[in-house]
């Protein structure tokens, strides 16, 4: 699980600092989004199932996980809704959705983080004297 977890965080770290270098220094800058939004989240959200079906005893922070799992469904179903029941603010919609995936990206990258420290952090436990 630690090599899973570690590979996950570097991947995601790799795929963020792509991202944001391109749009620095990207002159178009759709390449960027494309790369930050697109692949970045579709990869934490594979993470995200993988964690949830297949690893259920390393789920330390399984309080963070719920709560981040909870409100993305809730962003999902008012973006769904919003978009369907009020089609006039279907932009602002969207907006709400490009504005919230950094911060959901940068929670899901704090929480595995953390997992991984609190491994490393187990495996010197009979260290400790």
């Amino acid at each position: 699980m630690k090599f899973f977890k570690l590979t996950d965080l570097l991947t995601q770290a790799a795929l963020f600092l792509a991202g944001l270098t391109l749009f620095c220094f990207d002159g178009e800058r759709a390449v960027a989004v494309t790369i930050f939004y697109g692949i970045l989240t579709t990869w934490q959200l594979l993470s995200f199932i993988l964690h949830l079906f297949f690893s259920r005893e390393s789920w330390y922070h399984k309080k963070y996980r719920t709560l981040y799992a909870e409100t993305g469904l809730a962003l999902l179903v008012l973006l769904a809704g919003g978009v369907f029941l009020f089609p006039f603010a279907s932009l602002y919609f969207i907006t709400l959705l490009f504005a919230a995936t950094p911060l959901y990206i940068t929670w899901y990258m704090v929480i595995v983080t953390r997992e991984l420290q609190l491994i490393r952090r187990k495996e010197l436990i009979h260290l400790k004297n």
